[in-house]
């Protein structure tokens, strides 16, 4: 099986395994999905913690897609000003819904953290460098794990309004998400993206082979863009760790080169007043003028 690691930029998203007969096209979908949901598991954790902190949102939430239940005026979450966010830490603002302002009492906190730690390590950048394959059934079962808990700790249901019933249940999440202020910028539509391997967009309609040969046993770095946006830059020839070996290996050769010219510069200037040294030897031997004395 051939293993995809997938980077945005210079940063290392996942790992995937697939084949080489997976066209290019079947290959964006599935690296697609797996990048989106990583996106909404993210936005779960953020929200959890809010819920932790602050409760579950108020029934009269509006977020910035959803129109006010009071009246037909939309409520314009951006217009709040600093001041009043400083005010009231629980009105709206572009990432959160208002909320009751309660915490969550214990138990239900801790079980709600446990559930998010777990969620956060399957989304660590470490899963790359233990080379942990990414799975969609992973996320989806941490996703129904997350919807299982905030049921047993909020029996009474959290309100249709609140962002994280929005992203568990929502089927227009996708859409909400791209429309987050922090997330929306790294949320690809299937129709607008783009694989890129070895500096080359690779085409939809190819199959992977066509590029990588049919050798399954191999590891390739591809990076995805959107559509139009021009190549990636490209991976540094060495990596880090070796980029650093190779520096302190020539700073050391470098001091050793310079220890070593220092000291032939002493050794020349200390033999330069020895007789053995002196040009005109020769000629005050044969003068008897060697050691006169005036």
């Amino acid at each position: 099986m051939v293993v995809v690691h997938l980077k945005r930029g210079d940063e290392s998203l996942f790992l995937y395994e697939t084949t080489t007969n997976v066209t290019i096209s079947d290959l964006a979908c599935e690296l697609l999905e797996i990048h989106n949901h990583r996106f909404r598991l993210q936005w779960l954790c953020d929200e959890m913690d809010l819920l932790i902190q602050h409760g579950p949102a108020t029934e009269q939430a509006a977020t910035p897609t959803q129109p006010s239940t009071e009246g037909s005026t939309d409520i314009n979450i951006s217009s709040l000003s600093i001041q009043e966010q400083e005010e009231d830490p629980n009105k709206a603002t572009p990432t959160k819904a208002p909320r009751i302002g309660i915490p969550t009492p214990e138990p239900g906190a801790s079980m709600i953290q446990r559930n998010k730690g777990d969620a956060l390590a399957i989304l660590s950048k470490a899963q790359v460098e233990k080379k942990v394959l990414a799975t969609r059934e992973e996320l989806t079962t941490c996703i129904d794990s997350i919807s299982h808990v905030l049921a047993s700790v909020c029996p009474s249901d959290l309100p249709i309004c609140d962002p994280i019933v929005l992203a568990l249940k929502s089927p227009d999440w996708l859409a909400l998400l791209s429309s987050h202020p922090a997330y929306g910028r790294d949320v690809f539509a299937s129709d607008n993206v783009s694989l890129w391997w070895a500096n080359k967009e690779l085409t939809m309609e190819n199959k992977l082979s066509v590029y990588i040969g049919k050798n399954e046993k191999t590891t390739i770095v591809v990076k995805m863009t959107k559509r139009g946006s021009g190549p990636p830059p490209r991976e540094p020839a060495v990596d880090p760790e070796t980029q650093k070996a190779m520096m302190a290996y020539y700073y050391r050769r470098q001091e050793e080169q310079r220890k070593a010219t220092d000291a032939g510069e002493a050794m020349d200037a200390g033999s330069s007043s020895a007789p053995w040294a002196d040009s005109k030897a020769l000629k005050s031997a044969f003068t008897r003028t060697s050691n006169v004395s005036w």
